[in-house]
């Protein structure tokens, strides 16, 4: 694979990793290290099919804007990257993921804060899924992050202020910290639907808010364990 060191400064940028399965790493981490997105499209891109040798790491990933979908990290067409050690803050969707959101694939999302993402003013509708969206995702991996402060103001038909399944089979969620995450719809720290089978394990889910059903979390016909 192919490697690129950023050094410390702020980076006005839009990436889009084009199928390439390089690794972008930060010397300094995501405290001296940021990408900016100028609140003029996704931060990050990956909708070339790449696999878990596309990396970003040890970046501070902020003021991405989507649209649709994946304003902080946006992974579609069955991406399925590595995102570790990084902080995806204050991105905005009017669909949903604001943070991170994944149409399809088995990504690795590990030791990320995913922090203060929220639905893009003047937006109506959307989904849900402020911190991380998750459709159609088969095997995804979410290990040791913080989602905190995530917030979807939708009242109908929205779900997750952390994060949101649907239609995604076996995704796996192990020692994150789900905390101060708020909903319009239902969920607001967790959203699981229409066929959505996560493996929960050893996670803290504390201090979420909806204006619906499942405060925590809701589910509805997933077989979640």
């Amino acid at each position: 694979f192919d490697w690129i060191e950023v050094r410390g400064g702020t980076y006005f940028e839009n990436i889009n990793f084009h199928g390439q399965h390089v690794v972008l790493k930060a010397v300094g981490g995501p405290a001296e290290t940021v990408i900016d997105g100028g609140a003029a499209a996704t931060v990050v891109t990956f909708d070339h099919g790449e696999g878990r040798g596309a990396t970003v790491e040890g970046l501070t990933l902020r003021n991405g804007s989507a649209d649709f979908i994946g304003g902080g990290v946006s992974m579609a067409a069955w991406s399925s990257p590595t995102l570790s050690h990084n902080s995806i803050e204050s991105n905005v969707a009017c669909g949903g993921g604001a943070g991170i959101a994944v149409w399809g694939g088995s990504p690795l999302i590990s030791d990320n804060r995913i922090v203060s993402n929220h639905q893009e003013p003047g937006c109506s509708g959307g989904g849900g899924g402020a911190g991380i969206w998750l459709t159609f995702a088969s095997g995804a991996e979410i290990v040791g992050n913080l989602v905190a402060g995530n917030y979807w103001n939708t009242l109908f038909y929205s779900g997750g202020g952390g994060i949101r399944f649907w239609i995604s089979k076996s995704p796996l969620l192990v020692n994150n910290v789900i905390d101060s995450n708020y909903c319009g719809g239902d969920g607001g720290g967790l959203y699981m639907v229409n066929d959505s089978s996560p493996i929960l394990v050893q996670n803290v889910i504390a201090n979420n808010v909806s204006l619906g059903a499942g405060g925590g979390a809701y589910w509805l016909l997933p077989n979640a364990i």
